[in-house]
């Protein structure tokens, strides 16, 4: 064997060896890219809830909403928040919980009530228009809260029978294509969880999670990728199951949403 041929020998063997070579350079180029991207994306999200929080004079560095469903389709909706005060006095915020649709039976009626953990302040709930799907009402702080200060708050909301449905059929008749839970973040939020269980007997199915324009339920792709699918945790506690949902630095102005269809309830046998 000549030298010549023993060359062309060695290069068809490398030449495939050098062609993976150069496709995982390039594929690890892509990936730092993306990483890039992703970090350059979030830093901007967080840069902007920083500089949003200096306009409204105040921060929401945990801001925890967590749905308990009964049996009757009634449930207790608990809200924590820390509130970071930066520049300004706050005498309170506002706030509104929404349900999808009206119960075709009320019964009952949104109730209210607030409280301080470990601070001499006082929230006060102030109902400022209630409706069969929609509650307004603020929360004011006496004294008012100075610049500076950090507030750890919670108040709970309890929704009527009949909120929440457990089953397709009754989904169908409300005229719903899903049920689901949302909240709209009205301020300046750092983390942002969001969480609902369920009675022990429901089946829950094709759950996901989502980001709302607004009520009329416009989804924002970019918003949803930046969660991912990965972002909606499912588990058991108490022998109830739960969705919980954490974003990092929520987009202002946007709605978070968990959804899920209700099938048939689950007999004691099952």
């Amino acid at each position: 064997m000549t030298k010549l041929a023993f060359a062309f020998i060695i290069a068809d063997s490398i030449e495939p060896l050098l062609v993976a070579i150069s496709f995982f350079a390039a594929a690890l180029t892509v990936l730092a890219y993306m990483s890039t991207i992703w970090r350059e994306r979030f830093r901007t999200v967080k840069y902007l809830t920083r500089l949003l929080g200096e306009q409204y004079g105040f921060c929401r560095t945990i801001y925890r909403v967590n749905y308990e469903i009964q049996s009757d389709g009634s449930a207790a909706v608990t809200y924590d928040e820390t509130l970071h005060v930066i520049n300004s006095d706050l005498q309170g915020i506002e706030h509104h919980t929404s349900i999808p649709s009206e119960p075709e039976r009320l019964v009952g009626e949104f109730r209210i009530t607030a409280q301080v953990k470990g601070k001499d302040v006082e929230v006060s709930p102030k109902l400022i228009l209630a409706t069969p799907t929609r509650l307004f009402y603020q929360l004011l702080f006496s004294p008012p809260l100075k610049a500076g200060m950090d507030l750890e708050y919670g108040y709970k909301v309890e929704c009527p029978a009949g909120t929440f449905l457990d089953s397709e059929k009754a989904l169908y008749q409300r005229g719903l294509p899903f049920d689901y839970i949302s909240s709209k973040v009205s301020y300046p939020t750092e983390q942002f969880e969001i969480c609902v269980s369920f009675p022990e007997n429901w089946r829950i199915e094709r759950t996901r999670p989502d980001v709302w324009m607004g009520d009329a339920r416009l989804e924002l792709p970019r918003e949803a990728q930046r969660l991912g699918e990965k972002q909606l945790e499912a588990g058991k506690i108490q022998n109830r199951s739960f969705l919980r949902l954490k974003v990092a630095y929520p987009v202002l102005g946007l709605k978070y949403v968990i959804s899920w269809i209700p099938s048939q309830k689950l007999s004691n046998k099952d």
